[in-house]
């Protein structure tokens, strides 16, 4: 288990070696508490996922058994690239059905330490036995509504690229296992390589058994020789053939990159709020939904 949340003494490594040490054979420094909201969450499984990629499965309190349409952010002390105590964040959708109880799954890849990131390293070097550090998020609002659920949609599209895929998995389990949900799902995934196709199993599983209400498409930027999907970022004739039209009980979730998230649907905004926090906003609705039709009523950017 991990000592403490504290700076620590670490070893004259790079950065990406340093964040693959496991927690519980580095020594602490010096102890401090963790930020308010932050608790320890033990690793009780892992299992590949793709590409350098794992879901993991962290569990889940007697007090609070079920994470609900929480979603998490992951803290980690470590240093820097030059040496210096940093601490990392990473904010992550859960894969896992909101009413599981006892556990949380988290779609995770080993992405080295960057602005932004550095903690999936770390989270897939863990052991079961392990522990990391979360804090629960408040429930994501969409449209003004906690879930997809409650907005009645007729069609939902999907687009992620990469990672971005996971808080789809969770909403396609989600609407799909409930019975009296009617809503047709429509999943295009966006990668580089055949590789980088994450939860492929699960998503062809699902594709199989819900074949009247989910379809996927996967297109590659760099396909194989023998490749049969799609091929290339996306343009105005993929987004027609893989999403639902456009209309008034259509919506399409865009998930990925900042680039990626742009180039689909134009960029999530980030401002200052008055009290000097950080706000995201979506923003005008740009790229390749705008021209195939879609307004911004239309579509929710991650």
């Amino acid at each position: 288990m991990l000592p403490s949340f504290s700076r620590r003494q670490w070893p004259a490594r790079r950065a990406l070696q340093l964040l693959l040490v496991r927690a519980s054979s580095v020594a602490a420094q010096s102890c401090t508490a963790p930020p308010v909201g932050v608790t320890e969450y033990e690793l009780t499984q892992k299992w590949p996922a793709g590409n350098a990629s794992y879901v993991l499965r962290f569990a889940m309190p007697p007090s609070d058994p079920s994470l609900g349409l929480r979603s998490v952010k992951a803290f980690l002390d470590a240093v820097d690239e030059a040496g210096e105590p940093a601490t990392f964040e990473k904010s992550y959708s859960p894969v896992s059905m909101p009413t599981d109880e006892g556990h949380f799954d988290l779609l995770v890849k080993a992405y080295p330490p960057r602005p932004g990131g550095g903690v999936g390293a770390f989270l897939c070097g863990l052991a079961p036995g392990d522990g990391a550090f979360f804090k629960l998020k408040s429930p994501r609002v969409i449209k003004g509504a906690t879930s997809i659920a409650q907005l009645g949609l007729r069609h939902l599209g999907l687009v992620a690229g990469g990672t971005g895929v996971a808080p789809m998995v969770q909403i396609a389990r989600m609407l799909l296992a409930d019975p009296t949900d009617t809503t047709m799902i429509s999943l295009l995934c966006v990668n580089r390589y055949e590789a980088d196709i994450l939860m492929r199993d699960e998503l062809d599983r699902l594709s199989i058994e819900h074949f009247s209400r989910f379809s996927v498409t996967y297109t590659l930027t760099q396909p194989p020789p023998n490749w049969g999907g799609d091929s290339g970022r996306g343009d105005v004739a993929m987004a027609t053939a893989a999403l639902p039209p456009p209309g008034e009980d259509t919506l399409v979730l865009v998930c990925g990159t900042d680039g990626f998230v742009d180039y689909w649907s134009g960029g999530i905004e980030r401002v200052k709020t008055a009290d000097g926090k950080k706000e995201k906003r979506q923003g005008p609705l740009r790229g390749l939904l705008r021209d195939r039709g879609f307004t911004e009523e239309m579509v929710f950017k991650y």
